[in-house]
């Protein structure tokens, strides 16, 4: 096993011994994130999310959920947040891996580069188009002042689970205050754009 394989399977592990121990804000959510509760995350002022890295063999879709997770995160308003790709010449020149917590220095570099005091990495572990959506999502939240994780989810979610159809249902009622229809569910769990901004709706919840 690789190091950073190791470092990802520990802060796993984390989450799960530790989800009970933060505030669950997102019931569907829990034991699939973790949360400091000794940590009110709207002090953190700006947060950069930086690209999603990529395990799977579909290279757009790292894209598709980072805008996604962008978009839903906005609309969350905990805290403000920019997008830094992973091409940006900026965030190139820093040559930090977002598989290990940078050491001090590292995090001192980053807040001053980015202009930011947060930083939310993650990978997107697993993406299948058919025969039904599955989608995989690790991210971390991890406060450059002090290197300690804030907020952590690792969970995958497949479109033909039952619990998720309920809860895409739930979702598209909320967003439109008005009873979501069985045609309007089967939409969101056939379209990858629609799925996309259903669980970076359920991972936002979790903040």
């Amino acid at each position: 096993m690789r190091s950073s394989d190791q470092v990802y399977t520990a802060f796993g592990l984390a989450i799960i011994l530790l989800a009970g121990c933060g505030r669950s804000v997102y019931e569907p959510m829990a034991g699939a994130h973790y949360r400091d509760p000794r940590v009110d995350l709207r002090g953190l002022g700006n947060v950069a999310l930086v690209e999603l890295a990529n395990q799977t063999a579909y290279p757009e879709i790292s894209k598709g959920v980072t805008e996604a997770a962008f978009a839903a995160l906005q609309k969350r308003q905990v805290f403000g947040v920019k997008v830094i790709w992973a091409e940006d010449p900026a965030w190139r020149a820093l040559g930090i891996s977002t598989e290990i917590i940078p050491d001090p220095q590292d995090c001192a570099r980053i807040r001053k580069a980015l202009g930011c005091n947060g930083l939310l990495t993650g990978q997107v572990t697993e993406y299948r188009p058919f025969p039904h959506l599955m989608i995989g999502i690790r991210m971390r939240l991890l406060d450059l002042r002090d290197r300690q994780v804030l907020w952590g989810v690792e969970q995958i979610w497949d479109s033909s689970d039952k619990s998720v159809a309920s809860r895409i249902k739930d979702y598209l009622s909320r967003q439109t205050r008005a009873k979501a229809s069985s045609m309007a569910v089967h939409l969101t769990a056939t379209s990858t754009l629609g799925f996309l901004q259903f669980v970076a709706y359920e991972v936002a919840r979790t903040l």
